[in-house]
């Protein structure tokens, strides 16, 4: 009998359509292997891949399937059945793993490239000797670089036990181009929240905190004529006659959407707009319960992003009326209207929008206009799509007609309830986040993905952006020196927060008074993760680490730090490395690898411990909205301000 791991289509696979698992097995050679790709991850392995896969439609032979770390991590992870076999033959000496093993692994792939196939270029070379090998080759320095660019840079606290950051991004500030950073700060409830911006500089001080007149909401907070100006958005309860609309009837409590534009060195608000203003409420039956207790009010229009043009106009995106709007930056009227109601400016061409995020203009002229969104498919009420996906439209003033030029992730089958953005790179990559879902997906202009992470635990994201960032921390580095008797070996432990020119560290040893200045360097170690790890081969009473940038100057030294060692009643739960905490009883533990010495049966996981762990579902339901909510306010907003990565260079 077949053992089957994962019955169905594994919440990981974020990349096939199609709800299936192979069992390869069973299974053996259909199409000849022609191509093994054998360098190393970061050498193009991805971009080689989709090149194969390419060729695969133009040539009578192909190259579909080409496999890749991705078809065993994500897209079929019961491959790794196989690969722990593999790894066990050459490393372990327990079974064997020859051609017909191989066969059934690969055998609907004319070429490999990536991990884990490279660890055995060797066997794969003499199983298939006539296949060619493509050996990609890249500086070993730059290499290094890219590994480690996929990596946490600074983290901060908030403010506060349910304090947020909302939109960080780097950006412009008083003319100076590129070196703050700007997000909002503060609590939401309901979909909307109250707080103010904040901009740091690269030494993740707080030069400036901005709220507007009125108080600012989470939705949006960005500088704007070279960092001179802020534009934010913010929510106030009015009173609307409903009188016109069916139900309900009369005077009625709405939620206006608002955003200002603020002059920042005069603190005077240059331009104001109000939805109510402008926009006329047709869906009143959307009520929105007050915290306090008020009566219930109606937020029909739900400002979720703006964004100024060259032009001084604005581009405004409204959840709950599935619209985006361009608004005169002169009076405040409505240019235009893109919308699946009736008051679209433009028809759409075999597609919609739905509860969209975060629309940007990408180009525009007199006949044309060309958008970016993040498309939800879903405005808080009723479901448009299947799934959510990133969205390039074309916006024809002529025939006043919308065309859908490109589409992201709509094959990941990821829906996304609420949050979500995207963004364009100048190199012409598309960066997507996908909100209440925990994840961020880089791809080619041409779709190709080429990048991939989640958050492990869930929770979400407001937006996600990637961009070239130098910092330079006013603290020092921070280091931990460990040793489990007097007698062995230290290990140091070191890192910097918000550092992004360290190379490497050189470690240096002291004995006496940790007043002394006599120390001898131990060694030298190439950063590799925001904490770096080196271990001395003698015992030392105290020490420090040098940052090193990597043309060899030095950076910045930690403080001395003392030796630290584990009392007797500790030390049997201490290694020569580490010590360890008592396990929590709370954690979920369970291992999806199964044993190899007898694959008769299916891994059962212990229903005790998984209890309330449910797969992530993509597909809308008013319970998941409930839980993405409270997710989202309880589990991000806890202690965390937020975190700076840098994405990974392919």
């Amino acid at each position: 009998m077949a053992l089957n791991i994962f019955p169905s289509k594994p919440p990981t696979d974020i990349f096939t359509p199609d709800d299936h698992v192979i069992d390869r097995r069973g299974r053996g050679r259909t199409v000849p292997m022609r191509v093994l790709v054998l360098g190393l991850g970061r050498t193009g392995t991805a971009s080689i891949r989709q090149a194969l896969k390419s060729l695969g439609i133009l040539l009578p032979w192909g190259y579909e399937d080409t496999y890749h770390m991705m078809s065993a991590s994500v897209e079929n992870p019961s491959d790794c059945i196989l690969w722990q076999q593999a790894f066990a033959a050459k490393y372990d000496r327990i079974g064997t793993f020859g051609r017909k093993e191989w066969d059934q692994l690969l055998g609907d792939c004319q070429a490999v490239s990536d991990w884990p196939a490279i660890a055995f270029s060797e066997e794969l070379l003499a199983a298939y000797p006539e296949a060619k090998v493509i050996l990609p080759w890249r500086d070993i320095d730059s290499w290094y670089r890219s590994v480690l660019q996929t990596t946490l840079i600074w983290s901060g606290p908030g403010d506060g036990l349910a304090s947020n950051a909302y939109g960080f991004h780097v950006c412009n500030y008083n003319g100076s181009v590129a070196n703050h950073l700007c997000f909002f700060q503060g609590v939401q409830m309901f979909g909307y929240g109250q707080g103010y911006g904040v901009i740091l500089d690269s030494h993740y001080q707080i030069v400036r905190t901005f709220q507007s007149q009125g108080g600012s909401d989470i939705h949006e907070f960005a500088l704007v004529d070279d960092g001179r100006r802020a534009l934010v958005t913010r929510y106030k309860s009015r009173v609307h006659d409903f009188g016109d609309l069916p139900n309900p009837q009369g005077l009625m409590t709405a939620m206006d959407g608002i955003f200002t534009e603020t002059d920042l060195g005069t603190n005077f608000v240059t331009f104001q707009w109000s939805s109510l203003n402008h926009i006329k409420p047709v869906d009143p039956i959307r009520p929105l319960e007050l915290e306090n207790g008020q009566a219930p009010v109606h937020d029909y229009f739900h400002i979720n992003s703006v964004v100024k043009n060259r032009d001084g106009d604005y581009l405004v995106t409204a959840r709950h009326t599935s619209a985006v709007y361009k608004v005169s930056g002169a009076d405040g009227h409505v240019i235009w209207q893109l919308s699946n109601g009736p008051d679209s400016t433009f028809t759409f061409r075999g597609f919609m929008i739905w509860g969209p995020h975060h629309a940007r203009y990408r180009s525009e002229n007199q006949s044309h206009s060309i958008i970016t969104l993040f498309n939800n498919g879903y405005n808080g009420v009723s479901t448009g799509a299947n799934q959510s996906s990133g969205m390039v439209i074309m916006l024809d003033h002529t025939s006043f007609q919308a065309t859908l030029l490109r589409e992201y992730g709509s094959q990941e089958q990821l829906g996304s309830v609420s949050k979500g953005s995207f963004q364009t790179l100048s190199n012409s990559n598309i960066v997507i986040g996908w909100g209440s879902q925990a994840h961020i997906t880089e791809y080619l202009d041409d779709g190709t993905q080429v990048f991939n992470a989640s958050f492990v635990g869930g929770g979400d994201t407001y937006r996600v952006f990637k961009d070239g960032w130098t910092g330079h921390p006013v603290e020092k580095p921070d280091l931990w020196v460990y040793a489990r008797t007097a007698q062995a070996p230290i290990v140091l432990y070191v890192s910097w927060n918000g550092a992004t020119e360290v190379h490497g560290w050189r470690f240096y040893l002291g004995n006496g008074p940790i007043t002394s200045n006599s120390s001898n360097l131990a060694g030298f170690k190439v950063k590799d993760g925001f904490e770096t790890n080196f271990t001395s081969t003698e015992y030392a009473t105290w020490a420090f680490a040098e940052a090193v940038s990597a043309d060899g100057v030095s950076l910045r030294n930690s403080s001395k730090v003392m030796t630290w060692s584990p009392g007797e009643g500790l030390n049997s739960s201490c290694d020569e490395m580490q010590c360890f905490e008592k396990e929590s009883y709370s954690l979920v533990r369970y291992n999806l690898l199964p044993d190899l010495s007898g694959l008769g049966a299916p891994a059962q996981p212990d229903a005790g411990r998984l209890e309330g762990v449910q797969p992530l579902e993509p597909k809308f339901n008013p319970l998941f909205i409930v839980f993405a909510m409270i997710c989202g306010v309880l589990s991000i907003g806890l202690c965390v301000r937020a975190f700076v990565l840098k994405g990974a260079k392919f």
